[in-house]
């Protein structure tokens, strides 16, 4: 009995001793791997890491060293794991999931990173670290989601980029900048209701978001809604009163409804603030002509040619106020300057539509009615549905007394924009008009 007493009593004893012996063991390859680690072998940290893993793999810290050092040998798959196994064994172990956040981040996948911090905030929400990384990763993640989508739009792949911006809208419903974003591209697209609610929300989050009152003023404009457009200009201009292509697009809204003492007042201030701006220069000369205020007009296209000689269909508006004042020499000048100009554009790219329609008006001007014709011709067979051509033909038929062929071409120029042109419908009813009184003379005779 005693002898069986004493064998009990030294098998626990050897237990004891072969327990702390075997913690001392694991302690002693942990501790030999931390110093291999220090010194960037992380060959040898592995090597030892793993020793003290097998005697002990119950230890958090002892799997989160591994993780590291598989990290500096650039063998992911195998510190996720490690990490993975840390936060197993303690849930609240923060370290390990901001090195598995950190890794995923690392290599660009934000959601598997967003979705390990989800888990560290439910268990340890209090964690300041892990709140601020969460918010870094997010942003990261938003901004690259909003770069994604533009450089796919560019690239026309556009159904990718209605998806990225989609999505970055599911990791923050709030990031106003996608959602001003979804807007631009409902609105490049001609999506107007989509882009109108697109950026309605977006004021929603933020009434002080000036780009979205800006680009909601374009699709007023756009949709010949000139009262709307103007309200948001002025409500972009509310928060940054000295934006010049607001102020420019304002003026136009103002010109568009005929309210030209406030069209002039606000282009004005933008040629202020931008008086080397050539596209305010002519915005304010069309404002002035179409005013009848021929003198004011003059001087403005005279200091938008000495910005820029070449500015498009200058020459032929210069031409067209010269022969309304019957300077027919001076009228003529500036045609067959305007010819010039369009004449050195189309030797570099022939099928210019819009350089094709500017010499067809500029040689309608001085009474070239058949090579006014050739050009019109030429600029709608490489575009169809160029609206300013039919209005050049129509101006050419007109001249040419063909006024049932110059109101087909005004009908035709009034079907293919969405808009109402108030000076088109105008010249349709004067057209029709004349061929009332036409028809009229030949019953009387």
């Amino acid at each position: 009995m005693k002898k069986a007493l004493q064998l009990i009593i030294l098998l626990a004893l050897l237990t004891v001793l072969l327990y702390s012996g075997r913690n001392k063991l694991v302690a002693f390859y942990y501790n030999r791997g931390d110093d291999r680690y220090q010194r960037h072998a992380y060959k040898e940290a592995i090597s030892y890491l793993k020793k003290a893993v097998k005697l002990d793999p119950g230890i958090v810290g002892i799997h989160y060293m591994l993780g590291n050092a598989y990290l500096e040998e650039k063998l992911e798959a195998d510190a996720v794991k490690e990490y993975t196994k840390a936060i197993q064994l303690d849930n609240r172990f923060s370290w390990g999931y901001k090195a598995l956040a950190h890794l995923y981040f690392s290599r660009g996948s934000y959601q598997e990173a967003l979705e390990v911090l989800k888990k560290a905030t439910a268990v340890i929400p209090n964690d300041q670290e892990i709140n601020d990384l969460a918010d870094h990763v997010t942003y990261e993640y938003k901004a690259f989601l909003v770069n994604a989508g533009v450089e796919a739009f560019l690239a026309r792949d556009k159904d990718k980029a209605y998806a990225l911006i989609a999505k970055a809208l599911e990791v923050d419903p709030e990031f106003i900048f996608a959602r001003y974003l979804s807007g631009y591209f409902y609105y490049s697209d001609h999506k107007y209701s989509q882009a109108e609610s697109a950026l309605k929300e977006a004021l929603r989050q933020d009434n002080q978001f000036f780009p979205a009152h800006t680009l909601l003023g374009d699709i007023y404009f756009e949709k010949n809604n000139f009262l709307n457009a103007a309200r948001e200009y002025k409500a972009a201009l509310a928060i940054n009163p000295k934006d010049a292509f607001v102020l420019n697009n304002l003026g136009l809204a103002c010109m568009n409804m005929e309210n030209y003492n406030e069209a002039l007042l606000f282009l004005k201030e933008a040629a202020r603030l931008q008086p080397e701006n050539a596209n305010i220069r002519y915005s304010l000369a069309s404002v002035y002509r179409d005013n009848g205020r021929f003198d004011d007009a003059l001087l403005e296209y005279k200091t938008l040619l000495g910005l820029n000689p070449d500015y498009p269909n200058a020459h032929n508006d210069l031409g067209d106020i010269y022969k309304q004042l019957g300077q027919k020499t001076e009228a003529s000048e500036a045609y067959k300057e305007e010819i010039s100009i369009c004449q050195a554009r189309l030797r570099s790219l022939p099928e210019d539509f819009m350089s094709l329609n500017s010499i067809a008006r500029a040689y309608n001007g001085i009474a070239g009615y058949n090579l006014a014709e050739e050009f019109i011709d030429k600029a709608l067979a490489v575009n169809p549905d160029y609206q300013e051509a039919y209005l050049t033909l129509a101006s050419v038929y007109k001249n040419t007394g063909k006024t049932k062929e110059a109101l087909e071409a005004l009908e035709k120029a009034g079907k293919l924009s969405t808009r109402k042109y108030s000076f088109i419908e105008r010249q349709i009813k004067d057209a029709k008009q004349l061929l009332s009184l036409a028809k009229d003379k030949v019953v009387a005779q």
